[in-house]
């Protein structure tokens, strides 16, 4: 058994066919090659996209990681370690903002707690009597002299 295909071609003045016959088997037989070799290719690309994939989560999700241990750091009252800035796209900026965030939260609570002792040390060195409540009438301070 055959099989035969007739393919028409016209360019300008000329019209041609062509035709083309082979057996039925040998049809099948580069369906079938040709199957395979494209289900391969789906194969191949497949396993591709998923390492791709795996790779470009771990690098988005690592300095996010890094990004919330600092974070948690800060949070505690470390503020010794910076992070350190790996990139120049939104990650990278957004580590660097932290970073210059924290060292402004870091010099703000030294200034706070600088104003905090100087108050500490006038109010306990006064010779008159302060007391202080809250909005509740809850005594908050009181200097030795009180």
């Amino acid at each position: 058994s055959y099989m035969d295909v007739a393919i028409p071609i016209s360019g300008g003045d000329n019209s041609f066919i062509i035709y083309i016959r082979d057996s039925r088997t040998t049809v099948s037989s580069l369906n079938s090659e040709l199957l395979f070799i494209i289900l391969q290719a789906l194969l191949v690309g497949l396993l591709v996209s998923v390492l791709l994939s795996f790779l470009l989560a771990k690098t988005m999700i690592d300095p996010i990681e890094k990004l919330t241990e600092g974070a948690e750091r800060i949070a505690t009252g470390d503020f010794d370690e910076t992070l350190a800035v790996e990139s120049t796209d939104e990650i990278g900026v957004l580590t660097t903002t932290f970073n210059d965030m924290a060292s402004v939260l870091h010099s703000t609570l030294e200034a706070v707690e600088n104003e905090r002792n100087k108050l500490d040390t006038l109010f306990l060195h006064m010779s008159d009597g302060v007391v202080a409540y809250d909005g509740s009438g809850k005594l908050i301070h009181c200097n030795p002299a009180a």
